[in-house]
């Protein structure tokens, strides 16, 4: 569901929850950081999985991401476990990125797979596995028998 660059449909978002619940579906909306405040109300209503596209598709023009309005209550939801967010488009606001990790460095390489670093609890490798392979299968609810 697209309410990115549009007013957000609130009985749309509902309407779309409603029509899938019962298959246990994920609802994957591209809204824009700063829809995140409207939007949440909307969460505890949905009862499903929900994947924000872009991160959230902040505006690099406004800036560092934790300044932007929207950032805290993204952050909120993220930490809800029903709300996931996909990891797409971050060539398009690298600087957001940086700035919203507070621990990125940039990469004047150009080489975009290197955009993790080591983190407490394990190495970049570590992080990468469950950014791209854990948290995947906790979303879909994929057991592959490990």
């Amino acid at each position: 569901m697209r309410t990115w660059g549009d007013p957000l449909n609130k009985a749309a978002v509902i309407a779309a929850a409603d029509c899938v619940r019962a298959f246990g579906w994920v609802i994957h909306v591209y809204i824009a950081l700063e829809q995140i405040v409207e939007f949440a109300p909307l969460v505890p209503q949905i009862g499903l999985p929900v994947v924000i596209n872009h991160i959230g598709a902040p505006d690099q023009a406004r800036g560092s991401g934790r300044l932007q309005p929207g950032y805290a209550g993204f952050m909120d939801l993220l930490r809800t476990g029903q709300v996931w967010t996909k990891l797409s488009g971050t060539y398009r606001f690298l600087i957001f990125l940086i700035s919203m990790t507070g621990d990125v460095e940039a990469n004047s390489g150009g080489d975009r797979n290197k955009w993790y670093r080591d983190v407490k609890g394990g190495t970049g490798q570590q992080l990468a596995h469950k950014i791209w392979v854990e948290s995947p299968k906790t979303l879909w609810q994929w057991d592959d028998g490990e």
